[in-house]
């Protein structure tokens, strides 16, 4: 993921399951990414375990279902990151493609359940388990690959915006 490759910022990939650890990618991401274990749970306590074991400062995981993403969307999150406690980047489906937690937020600890995944109200059961009074920004909408009909209207709306 070409987004994720910057010198502002040091990027891990949470790999799953934990046995592929060491697999090879055939170039999809590059080599210099640190590669971490998602470890067991569902993705709300795969996302705590990746926010508590990462450095200090401002953490932005982004799924990789979304080719959409650009360098600036994440560039532009960290800026958010800054002002606001969380940052999201919605998806089509009621989903989510980013979600950005500044240092404050971290510290108060981050739990994602319940959380109603791989649904429509997964953004909004997310967001629900925020602290209360967290500060939240949504930045535009994309569109991730669930399934096929994602996918056709992914090639759709590409075309569409190259045309």
């Amino acid at each position: 993921m070409k987004a994720a490759n910057s010198g502002h910022w040091s990027t891990t990939i949470c790999i799953a399951p934990d046995k592929d650890l060491n697999c090879q990618t055939g170039g999809l991401w590059p080599p210099h990414f640190f590669r971490a274990k998602q470890g067991n749970g569902d993705l709300g306590d795969r996302l705590s375990r990746a926010f508590r074991n990462s450095d200090n400062g401002p953490v932005i995981v982004v799924g990789t279902d979304c080719p959409s993403i650009q360098q600036s969307d994440i560039n532009y999150a960290f800026k958010l990151l800054k002002k606001y406690d969380a940052v999201f980047g919605p998806a089509h489906d009621g989903g989510f493609w980013l979600f950005g937690a500044s240092p404050r937020l971290r510290k108060q600890g981050l739990t994602f359940n319940p959380v109603r995944w791989s649904s429509e109200h997964a953004l909004s059961d997310m967001a629900a388990c925020l602290p209360h009074g967290a500060s939240v920004k949504f930045i535009h909408n994309l569109i991730d690959l669930d399934d096929e009909a994602s996918y056709s209207l992914w090639k759709k709306a590409r075309k569409t915006s190259q045309a």
